[in-house]
């Protein structure tokens, strides 16, 4: 078995890859209210607005 540093790190990079990868360009692409300014905290899986 790995080392605890090994297994964090591990971790520590999946967390970094996907936030870098899939949620950032998901909410600079639809969360930015682009007309009033702001971001929007509710849209669905394909980016629509969800009221």
């Amino acid at each position: 078995m790995k080392n605890i540093t090994d297994y964090i790190q591990q971790w520590a990079n999946t967390y970094k890859d996907d936030m870098q990868n899939n949620i950032m360009p998901f909410w600079i692409k639809y969360g930015l209210d682009r007309v009033n300014g702001g971001i929007y905290t509710c849209v669905d899986r394909d980016g629509a607005l969800m009221d």
